[in-house]
């Protein structure tokens, strides 16, 4: 008796050993055991299952960790890198002064001049005080000398006024002539002086006897006489100048 095993068909065996006459012929077909492969749904709902179980360690392992996998207040100074906070890491306006540590902050360009500024409380008021040093109280510095600045003069000027020619006779001759100011101005000062009518290099022998002011402080009065003991050889006359002005 022949027994056949393995996977060979009974065809195979037949036509490789025929069998003699008178023989029986006992075939045992050994069962062989399939797997059967599984169906592609049933891959897709493995994956699926796989990422939902291991999503944190997944993230981890690839460095994509987000909101999402953090606990609210969980993360402590000790898990942060040092130095590997930048600012675009912050909200804006989010840190105030409690969180900032004073003495790692440098001095602000601006202020670098005030380290001397030992006392400013009342530099509020100083809007511009560059010339201010010497004033040491200036609560009054609209008044001058006690006044108001309107009691001093303003808009000053000069006008002159001449008298008529003196001939030079044999009596002691006299000039007289008075300095007016515009309207509106007073006098303030003035003066006179005398001199030949056309050029002439001799000496003018004539005083300056008054240079006053008129009565009312309107203008300025000159008058003068001849001093020497002889007549002057030419015509001369005198001029009064006033100083007026805006009082």
């Amino acid at each position: 008796m022949t027994r056949l095993t393995g996977v060979a068909t009974l065809a195979e065996f037949v036509n490789s050993e025929p069998a003699s006459s008178g023989q029986h012929l006992e075939v045992e077909i050994m069962k062989t055991r399939f797997v059967r492969q599984p169906s592609p749904a049933a891959v897709i709902a493995s994956i699926a299952l796989f990422v939902s179980l291991g999503g944190v360690s997944y993230g981890v392992a690839t460095g994509s960790i987000d909101g999402r996998e953090v606990k609210d207040s969980s993360l402590k100074g000790v898990d942060v890198r040092n130095g590997s906070l930048g600012s675009a890491d912050m909200k804006k306006d989010s840190l105030g002064g409690a969180a900032i540590k004073e003495s790692v902050l440098g001095k602000v360009p601006s202020a670098a001049k005030a380290d001397s500024a030992g006392s400013a409380t009342s530099a509020g008021s100083a809007t511009n005080a560059t010339n201010a040093v010497n004033a040491t109280n200036a609560t009054n510095a609209g008044a001058l000398g006690g006044l108001a600045a309107g009691a001093y003069p303003s808009n000053v000027e000069i006008v002159s006024a001449q008298s008529a020619d003196v001939t030079p006779s044999a009596n002691v001759d006299t000039a007289s002539v008075t300095a007016n100011c515009p309207a509106g101005k007073k006098v303030i000062g003035g003066g006179g002086s005398s001199s030949f009518t056309t050029l002439n290099f001799a000496t003018l022998n004539v005083a300056l006897q008054d240079s006053v002011p008129t009565t009312g402080g309107s203008g300025w009065r000159v008058f003068t006489i001849e001093t020497g003991a002889t007549d002057e050889i030419s015509p001369w006359r005198s001029t009064a100048f006033a100083i007026c002005a805006t009082r």
